[in-house]
């Protein structure tokens, strides 16, 4: 799918060179850097030293936010979800997603008439992969992560 992975480095102080491991494991990435302000500017070089750093370097002492970014043009658009997880005849859901974020949320259950709705349960971020949902009773549905 096609998609845009980035990194932000916020610089603490004046600096005429920086070293960012960004860990996107791109050998050529793009690279963008913007003042306190939001301006873009632009730097005396741009060095990839390997697929997981760059050194950025400013002709004059700067203070700036670095960004990095990588992706994939070819495919499709991500899809709608990030990720969904079916389940049947449970009652608590401990789902890993692997998303590295809090994500949304929807959990989605089958009624008596096998119409699927949009219900109300507690989620839990046990942390950044991992949700608890707890449902009021044992049910089957799925469950939409964006």
């Amino acid at each position: 799918t096609s998609e845009i992975t980035y990194k932000k480095h916020i610089m603490a102080a004046l600096a005429t060179e920086v070293v960012f491991k960004h860990d996107l494991n791109c050998p050529l990435p793009i690279v963008q850097c913007y003042d306190e302000q939001g301006r873009w500017i632009m730097p005396r070089s741009v060095t990839a030293r390997d697929a997981d750093t760059v050194v950025v370097s400013f002709a004059v002492a700067t203070k700036a936010v670095i960004v990095v970014l990588t992706g994939n043009e070819v495919g499709a658009p991500s899809p709608r979800y990030a990720f969904e997880y079916a389940f049947t005849n449970e009652k608590d859901l401990v789902i890993q997603h692997m998303l590295g974020r809090h994500p949304d949320v929807a959990v989605w259950t089958y009624d008596d008439t096998g119409t699927l709705s949009l219900i109300r349960a507690p989620v839990t971020y046990t942390d950044n992969n991992t949700v608890t949902i707890a449902l009021s009773k044992a049910s089957s549905g799925v469950v939409y992560f964006q």
